[in-house]
């Protein structure tokens, strides 16, 4: 505003006056534009500095100051990279507009620099061929080149390349680098300057510190998962140790048991053979002489009965007792089977007693058995499942191969797998653990003397293998036997 000429000297400096007013006031409202600006940065760092910690990813912490930049910031065009811990090649971003396209990073660009550059944010008013982080202003300006091109003609441009690399100062190769163009054309707006300096160099830090802690987050957390891999392998062998060393001392308990008993039977079953043989002899004798319709033929009767249940009891002591294996033959798995059902069929009576063979079952390779004490094993196993079977219900013999964890604890890992299966009660899971422990039985007093399991177990892990039972209460239950397949026969053979 100029004052008409010839106006009077008072006129003029009232418009000298104004002309300073207006000019202070443009001043302040840039002042003022300036400090909201400012304003508006600080806020947006401090809530970078407080959600870029909580991030467990380099690239999170990256984006999150690309976005500030470009929303604070005159940003024409802006390139971010982050270099990972492995050696890998560095995954890299640009931004010329609202969104980030990833792009490959140039085999030129360095992703190592000196100290001295990592600790601060380095500002390029030109380009600087000696600067070790030319080759990355190079790539920025190929970049920038076809989106300023409008730009770089105007006769107020304006333009400021800024690097940030988010690195530690004890490190020669940064974390990321963001490096972005910052141009002007405006009168009232500029690029990046000098003064601009602190706030990015505190971004630098607060990133840097961000990404340290995702690092070492990171390596806690894989660290963690390590050390609970590796606990939770140990428990594994610990719990399998402590598995072994139960079997062990049950190994144990029941071997004392059979020392104890056959050092019992040794002693006892001379002297018990010849009282039951003279009683038996004289009842018979006068059972020969009774006649049927007797008063004292019933109880005569009775004490035959008992005395002979005695003399079972004392051949079962002596049978669970014994330790000499026997001579032993090659016998097929199938053949043994057939035989058991033969010599059980009566017994069956209302019940469906069959074999069934799985493929390949027929053509199993023998085992090197005992054949009466395998048949004994087997008849006592078949017994139970009559005894657990209603009237109606079905046993089932098979005959397999086992092999792998199925064979496992068999010497030679393959056994023939002998399976005595019924649809008969069920062994409850309190009596489960028992169910092979001498002289325990669930059958009514006078009906079982808690042998025949413990006698059958005994047979089977003579001749190397093992006998292991599935029940279900009110579906059933299958008593399996796994004998030894190539290790018996080749003991066998020898």
């Amino acid at each position: 505003m100029t004052a008409p000429a010839g106006a009077p000297e008072g006129e003029v400096d009232l418009h000298h006056q104004l002309r300073r007013l207006l000019a202070g006031e443009k001043r302040l409202h840039r002042r003022q534009r300036a400090t909201e600006a400012q304003l508006r940065r600080i806020r947006a760092l401090n809530d970078f500095a407080l959600s870029a910690p909580q991030s467990y990813s380099h690239a999170e912490i990256l984006f999150q100051a690309i976005e500030l930049l470009w929303a604070h910031f005159p940003v024409q065009v802006m390139l971010a990279y982050a270099v990972p811990s492995d050696g890998s090649a560095p995954t890299a971003w640009m931004r010329s507009d609202e969104e980030l396209e990833q792009v490959p990073v140039p085999a030129g660009v360095h992703t190592s620099y000196p100290i001295e550059l990592l600790n601060s944010c380095q500002l390029f008013a030109a380009p600087d061929a000696a600067s070790p982080m030319a080759p990355l202003l190079d790539w920025l300006d190929a970049i920038a080149e076809p989106v300023e091109r409008d730009l770089a003609a105007h006769a107020r441009y304006r333009r400021m390349d800024v690097v940030l690399p988010l690195g530690a100062a004890d490190e020669d190769s940064p974390r990321a680098v963001i490096a972005f163009r910052s141009a002007t054309i405006g009168y009232h707006d500029a690029p990046v300057a000098e003064a601009d300096r602190p706030f990015l160099d505190l971004l630098c830090r607060h990133g840097a510190g961000a990404m340290e802690m995702a690092a070492l987050r990171t390596a806690l957390e894989d660290r963690i998962g390590q050390r609970t891999r590796e606990l939770s392998t140990a428990n594994e062998q610990l719990e399998a140790s402590l598995r072994m060393q139960q079997h062990s001392q049950e190994q144990l308990i029941q071997a004392g048991k059979l020392a104890a008993m056959g050092t019992l039977v040794a002693g006892l079953s001379h002297e018990l053979n010849n009282p039951i043989g003279i009683i038996l002899g004289y009842v018979q004798s006068l059972l020969k002489r009774t006649a049927e319709a007797a008063p004292q033929r019933q109880a005569l009767v009775a004490i035959e009965r008992q005395a002979q249940r005695c003399g079972q009891l004392v051949r079962n002591l002596l049978d669970f007792a014994r330790q000499d294996p026997g001579s032993r033959t090659a016998i097929q798995p199938v053949t043994l089977l057939e035989k058991v059902i033969e010599l059980s069929a009566g017994q069956a009576r209302r019940r469906d007693l069959k074999l069934e063979l799985a493929p390949g079952g027929r053509d199993l390779p023998p085992v090197v058995v005992n054949m009466q004490e395998l048949e004994s094993a087997l008849l006592n196993l078949v017994t139970n499942s009559i005894d657990a079977t209603p009237e109606g219900g079905r046993i089932t013999l098979s005959a397999a191969r086992a092999t792998g964890g199925d064979a496992e604890g068999i010497d030679g890992g393959e056994a023939a797998l002998l399976c005595v299966q019924d649809t008969g009660t069920g062994i409850p899971p309190e009596v489960l653990s028992r169910v092979f422990d001498p002289f325990f039985t669930t059958k009514p007093p006078g009906q079982g003397t808690g042998l025949g399991l413990a006698l059958s177990r005994q047979i089977v892990e003579a001749h190397g293998g093992l006998v292991r039972v599935e029940t279900s209460v009110g579906r059933g239950t299958a008593m399996q036997v796994y004998l030894p397949l190539r290790a018996q026969a080749a003991r066998g053979a020898a």
